[in-house]
């Protein structure tokens, strides 16, 4: 049984740690490469390469492109941009995509996200067949290749989105006049967000979009709202939208600085969708860790709800199954299937944005359509990911505190597919009583494993 580089979204890691280090990076470049070769059958490969602002993504691409090229493999880079341009570039050039971005982890991590020629993320298979390679070390000899690759600095690429954005938007006249703060996490949402949301006719207030390598995420963007919160408030503004470190997704703030997670956001998509008729199979496509009030909001009004296993991709590909063209995550992915092949923080702004308009209401009033139970999340760091059965003390605590919840609430207790730590996470109508309960539960995983 060989190392397990892969989580829910791609791979992740330290900087400079066991994993992100110059030589693993050359031999995933190399097992990467040898992977490719079996996908192909032409001559010409061709890989393109995104990454969002961290200062470690130079020598990370870098390494890959110089391994890569040495292949035989062409090159073309995108240089620093948000993931969903890395995918829509794969599915436009018909070529494989690899985002190097670590999302909304702090900038002593990154990360490698990857898109097949159609725009879709890699399937389980492929990553599986990328490991079994990389586990291999008589794949890593050196493969002579008859001529070397190319490098191409891909000009104007965020010109090109920006109109790939304007091209699918519907009625451009409802920004205009807006005003609206905006968080770019100084990250790769800040040079795209802030001049798009500008021609678009919106009066914006700019927050973190001046990145220097280390402050990506840095107490900003959708993991870290207040300061965007506060500032609505402050500039009156009709509502703030959050991006993380690379703008595959989004949070909201209304105009009282109350944050809307991804759930509201989803529910309220789909009830304007289904409204207007647009609402593809009158269908939406959830995760596990989606609220229960969204769901029963979503029952009452006919809307058939779809649940998969965390991660956008997952969501994805339930959505791809069921005919589905919106799904997301409560952590603020959005995915608009009929508009692009993943999710995208900037264009589910505008698109959150187009719907809310037409509702000819106030933010915090039109989220009270969606019933949202309280819920607490707390991440707990742990040092092994044994079963969670297995774990002394935690099924008898989780039993008893589902029967005090009845059927007004749930636990859900998974790992992170991306970093050490084990996410705890209830729900039901008593808040107090949910974070009592999630701390007894806290307690004994930190006990057992922290």
């Amino acid at each position: 049984m060989g190392l397990r580089y892969f989580g829910t979204d791609g791979i992740r890691g330290a900087d400079q740690g066991d994993f992100f280090n110059r030589e693993v990076i050359h031999s995933f470049a190399l097992a990467f490469a040898a992977w490719l070769s079996d996908q192909r059958l032409d001559d010409e490969q061709t890989i393109v390469i995104g990454r969002d602002t961290r200062g470690s993504g130079g020598w990370i691409e870098s390494s890959l492109t110089e391994a890569w090229i040495a292949q035989g493999i062409h090159v073309d880079q995108l240089g620093v941009v948000p993931t969903p341009l890395v995918a829509f570039y794969a599915k436009k050039k018909q070529c494989i995509g690899v985002m190097i971005s670590a999302s909304h982890n702090p900038f002593t991590d990154n990360g490698l996200k990857f898109f097949s020629s159609t725009g879709y993320k890699l399937t389980p298979v492929d990553e599986q067949e990328i490991e079994n390679k990389l586990n291999d070390l008589q794949v890593l000899d050196k493969r002579a290749a008859d001529a070397r690759g190319t490098i191409t600095k891909v000009p104007n690429v965020l010109e090109t989105y920006m109109q790939f954005y304007k091209n699918i938007l519907q009625d451009k006249t409802v920004y205009s006049g807006l005003r609206i703060v905006i968080d770019c996490a100084n990250g790769a949402a800040s040079a795209m967000a802030p001049p798009l949301f500008k021609v678009l006719g919106m009066e914006v207030i700019i927050l973190h979009d001046h990145p220097n390598g280390s402050n990506i995420n840095e107490q900003c963007g959708s993991e870290h709202t207040a300061v965007l919160a506060a500032r609505v408030r402050e500039e009156r503004a009709s509502l703030g939208v959050a991006f993380d470190g690379d703008a595959d997704r989004c949070i909201f703030v209304d105009e009282e600085g109350e944050v809307l997670k991804g759930d509201s956001v989803l529910g309220l998509l789909a009830l304007s969708l289904s409204q207007e008729g647009s609402l593809a199979q009158n269908q939406l496509v959830v995760t596990t860790m989606s609220n229960q009030g969204l769901l029963a909001t979503m029952q009452h009004h006919g809307i058939e709800v779809h649940t998969t296993d965390v991660g956008d991709r997952q969501v994805m590909r339930g959505m791809l199954e069921k005919g589905a063209t919106l799904g997301g995550e409560d952590s603020g992915h959005i995915i608009c299937g009929h508009m692009h092949t993943t999710g995208d923080g900037i264009l589910s702004a505008l698109v959150f944005i187009y719907h809310w308009k037409k509702s000819q209401q106030s933010l915090s009033q039109w989220v009270k359509a969606i019933s949202i139970y309280p819920q607490t999340l707390q991440n707990v760091r742990v040092r092994s990911k044994p079963a969670i059965k297995e774990i002394p003390g935690l099924i008898d605590i989780i039993e008893k505190t589902e029967a005090q919840l009845d059927s007004q609430g749930r636990v859900l207790i998974r790992y992170s597919g991306t970093e050490p730590i084990c996410r705890v996470m209830l729900e039901g109508p008593d808040k107090e009583f949910l974070q009592q309960c999630s701390a007894q539960i806290c307690d004994v995983i930190k006990r057992e494993i922290g």
